[in-house]
C-alpha cells in the first residue's frame, strides 16, 4: 500500500461522530432523510 492519505492522518478516531450525531438528531425529530432520493427517483427515468 502507498503512503497514508491526509484523511487518515489529519483526523482523529471520532472525526465523523458529529455527522452521525446530527443525522440521529434529525431522524429523532422526524426529518424526512430519504426525501431527496425519492424525488430524484420520481423525476429520472430508470436506466
Amino acid at each position: 500500500m502507498g503512503r497514508p492519505t491526509r484523511w487518515s492522518t489529519d483526523t482523529g478516531p471520532d472525526h465523523s461522530r458529529w455527522y452521525v450525531d446530527r443525522f440521529r438528531q434529525l431522524a429523532a425529530e422526524g426529518a424526512d432523510l430519504g426525501g431527496e432520493a425519492r424525488l430524484l427517483d420520481a423525476m429520472v427515468a430508470p436506466g
